[in-house]
């Protein structure tokens, strides 16, 4: 039985059996696949939940809870920058649910001033997420660098 990922190129054929090229090698294993689709499912869940939520309820009414919460998602991600990307995705979710809710007769810098602050929060956690992110990748980086020059013997002096 062959591996289930391989370096064999991955070759496409057309409807008439013939090969329309050789694409190269496969660089996206199986694994890296499955890290993704766990935390993509929970971001478009939590995004499509604030969605119907921002149609039921009034324009001046922001959902950050729910932004935030797929910000929140990126640290299942394996890369630092998800988070990032996730606030780019977030942001026009954002923009778009003040014309899915539901009009409300007030004043509308009421409502874009309360988008603005979800906005910000948006960001703001991302960036806190990307940070943490960047930290516990170079702090298992340096750990693992230490653990690999460490003595054998490991006795604790005291003085």
């Amino acid at each position: 039985m062959p591996p289930a990922w391989s370096a064999e190129p991955i070759v496409f054929r057309g409807a008439s059996g013939t090969s329309g090229g050789r694409i190269g090698p496969s660089r996206i294993a199986p694994q890296c696949l499955r890290s993704w689709l766990g935390p993509a499912t929970a971001v478009a869940l939590v995004a499509a939940g604030a969605m119907i939520f921002e149609v039921m309820t009034p324009q001046v009414v922001s959902v950050t809870l729910f932004y935030v919460g797929v910000i929140l998602i990126g640290f299942s991600f394996p890369q630092p920058k998800a988070a990032l990307a996730l606030a780019l995705l977030a942001t026009p979710l954002i923009i778009v649910g003040y014309w899915m809710a539901i009009p409300e007769g007030r004043v509308v810098w009421d409502a874009w001033m309360n988008r603005s602050r979800s906005v910000c929060s948006v960001w703001l956690t991302a960036i806190f997420v990307w940070r943490i992110r960047v930290l516990q990748q170079n702090y298992s980086s340096s750990r693992a660098k230490s653990c690999g020059s460490l003595p054998l013997s490991n006795s604790i002096t005291t003085q």
